[in-house]
């Protein structure tokens, strides 16, 4: 788990946070394993505030990955950008995007 800014509050969860979009790790053409992607998560703070971030992921790396948290126009924008490439995943279901991104659901 990653923490927010004043080190205390958890910001980022990728683990149990929702999937609103997640990179396929692997080639459609060949089966080859990315080396990169970047994954797109949204969760509720405690206030109800929505969080959007993306979570940018690196095989190459031995670091970790990195999030940067995002607007819900950039998170709604990647999301319709990602509809127009194979292989379209967002984890199992669409739940997260009828919950977080309606408009992009509602087109999908």
């Amino acid at each position: 788990m990653l923490k927010g800014y004043n080190n205390k509050i958890p910001m980022f969860d990728p683990v149990n946070d929702t999937v609103l979009y997640r990179c396929l790790r692997y080639n459609l053409n060949n089966g080859s394993r990315r080396k990169r992607g970047t994954d797109l998560f949204a969760r509720k703070d405690a206030d109800n505030t929505i969080v959007y971030y993306f979570r940018h992921w690196d095989n190459s790396s031995t670091g970790p990955a990195t999030c940067q948290v995002t607007s819900k126009e950039e998170a709604v924008r990647f999301s319709r950008e990602q509809f127009t490439r194979p292989g379209f995943c967002t984890g199992g279901n669409h739940r997260g995007l009828s919950e977080f991104l309606p408009e992009v659901y509602s087109k999908a």
